[in-house]
């Protein structure tokens, strides 16, 4: 984001912007990034992030503790990626970490008609790995997951290790909560039991 910013001549934001940004929708994302005085160059700003970020996307981005081990113990079970970030990155990004080969599919917005917070994404996922919609799990740390699975009439468990800022708003609003990567064992655990 910064390094955009920088070619545009404006000035960067914190690490604390940047996280409020990631996850809502792209006009949210703008409004956050440049400010409503800078929004009519939104075009432009994204004509310079994508490939920046394409290029940067997995340099810092570290799973978060507990992932790698989570999705050990999780193997056997079908596991989806549906993101808002277009699919060539969240791929690059899943290649890079060495995690690309836990998820039968990655879904981006490109595949489907409207992205999260639209059912779209979810329901695509299910039918392409044939499993029932009272048989899946949608987890995230945005208020985007946690609606479309409430769209697409499947439970959600929202991700407290994430980045959302309204965690209070998102534990009441999905099924379950899990505060670690460890935590949500227990659910899966649960929901096959």
């Amino acid at each position: 984001i910064n390094i955009t910013l920088k070619m545009m001549g404006l000035p960067p934001v914190s690490m604390t912007q940047a996280k409020k940004a990631t996850g809502p929708s792209r006009e949210i994302f703008a409004r956050i990034i440049l400010g409503e005085e800078n929004l009519s160059r939104t075009e432009e700003f994204f004509k310079i992030f994508r490939p920046t970020y394409e290029k940067n996307c997995y340099q810092k981005t570290r799973p978060f503790a507990g992932i790698i081990e989570t999705l050990e113990e999780i193997k056997g079970i079908k596991l989806a990626v549906a993101s808002n970030k277009l699919l060539s990155i969240t791929k690059i990004i899943l290649q890079e970490l060495g995690m690309v080969h836990y998820f039968d599919i990655i879904i981006g917005p490109e595949l489907v008609q409207r992205p999260k917070p639209a059912p779209d994404m979810i329901d695509y996922s299910l039918k392409e790995l044939r499993v029932a919609h009272d048989r899946a799990i949608v987890i995230g740390d945005t208020d985007n997951d946690i609606l479309a699975a409430r769209a697409a009439s499947v439970q959600s468990c929202f991700a407290g290790w994430g980045y959302a800022i309204a965690k209070d708003a998102l534990k009441q609003n999905s099924d379950f909560y899990a505060q670690t990567p460890k935590d949500f064992l227990t659910f899966i655990q649960k929901k096959a039991g």
